[in-house]
């Protein structure tokens, strides 16, 4: 703090009245700082903050972390997979016992995820009473004593033709929300 070349001179009386000019100011600023509207920030799409151009050379001698697979051999960190088939092949099931193994860093079929990890099922077609029961089977054949506490699923429920009978859970911990409902 810049206080005037002949401060120390000053009586005691003359200081205080300095300090609470002061702090009246520092007092006037925040409520008019607090009045005025905030904007939230203008989002900026995630390439055009952060493009960059390469050359073939720069690309081939630069070093990148290794990808982290969440399911091995296959399932990468930040990957993108489908599972396309037919109508009644599995895919339901494939895709919950592949869930419910990343979440509980478990196996499925041949693949292992090497540790738990935080996993949101969203599912928009299926009645809860299937989801429910094809989840109970692939839970019951896990082995595991109680489903991980890091696996949530998010479904739209409809009163007229599903009746859950406990109230949703909060899914604290988890960064995804539902922009949309699913129709």
């Amino acid at each position: 703090m810049n206080y005037p070349a002949d401060f120390q001179s000053w009586p005691l009386e003359k200081r205080n009245g300095y300090f609470a000019e002061g702090a009246a100011e520092y007092r006037r600023n925040k409520a008019s700082e607090a009045r005025r509207p905030t904007l939230p920030p203008r989002h900026v799409p995630a390439y055009e903050r952060e493009l960059t151009v390469l050359s073939g050379d720069q690309l081939l001698t630069m070093t990148f972390p290794p990808r982290v697979l969440m399911l091995a051999p296959w399932l990468p960190e930040k990957g993108l997979a489908m599972i396309f088939a037919p109508r009644g092949v599995g895919k339901t099931w494939i895709a919950l016992s592949i869930a419910h193994a990343v979440a509980g860093g478990g196996e499925f079929l041949c693949w292992r995820a090497p540790r738990p990890r935080r996993v949101l099922y969203i599912d928009g077609e299926m009645p809860a009473a299937a989801l429910q029961e094809r989840y109970r089977a692939v839970f019951s054949a896990s082995g595991i004593e109680r489903p991980p506490r890091i696996f949530a699923f998010w479904r739209p429920i409809s009163r007229r033709t599903d009746c859950p009978t406990s109230p949703t859970p909060r899914l604290s911990g988890f960064s995804a929300t539902p922009s949309a409902t699913p129709s």
